[in-house]
Parts: C-alpha cells; sequence; structure tokens
C-alpha cells in the first residue's frame, strides 16, 4: 500500500463525501457570489460547517479503509508464514 494508493482512495472518498453533502459548497458558493446581504451570513456558517463534515467524514473513511488493508495484508502474511513452517 503506497502513499498514491491512499491518496487516490481519500480523493474517491472525498468525491463521493461532496456529492452527497453537496449543499455545504453550494452554500458557500452562493454566499460569496450574491451581493452582500447580512441574512445571508447563516449560508457561509452552515456551508463552512457542512464542508468541514464533509472532509472530516473522508479522512475516517480513509483511515479506516488503510487499517481494514493493514489487517488483510498481516493476516495474509501470517498465512503464508504457516503454510511455509508446515
Amino acid at each position: 500500500m503506497t502513499p498514491w494508493t491512499v491518496f487516490t482512495r481519500y480523493l474517491v472518498f472525498q468525491g463521493m463525501t461532496f456529492v452527497f453533502g453537496i449543499v455545504g459548497p453550494i452554500f458557500l458558493a452562493t454566499f460569496f457570489t450574491v451581493a452582500r446581504d447580512p441574512s445571508m451570513k447563516w449560508m457561509y456558517y452552515i456551508g463552512l460547517l457542512i464542508t468541514a463534515a464533509d472532509i472530516l467524514v473522508a479522512l475516517g473513511l480513509t483511515q479506516n479503509w488503510v487499517r481494514a488493508e493493514r489487517a488483510l495484508l498481516e493476516t495474509s502474511e501470517k498465512q503464508r508464514r504457516q503454510r511455509q513452517v508446515s
């Protein structure tokens, strides 16, 4: 498992969470593209919160994937060693 593999898996998870949580970036884009209106301030904060949550979810999914891959590699390595000893 190379750093590039982990990074590409993270990008897949990040893309997936942005699709599911697209409203966060939409709120941010709307806030920055429309005329300044004090009543639109909530879009900025909610957009930041949703986008930050998307990023944290993608990082968590990537971490869980890495742990599962490492466990699988360790298990297969142990089985290979046992076959060599037998």
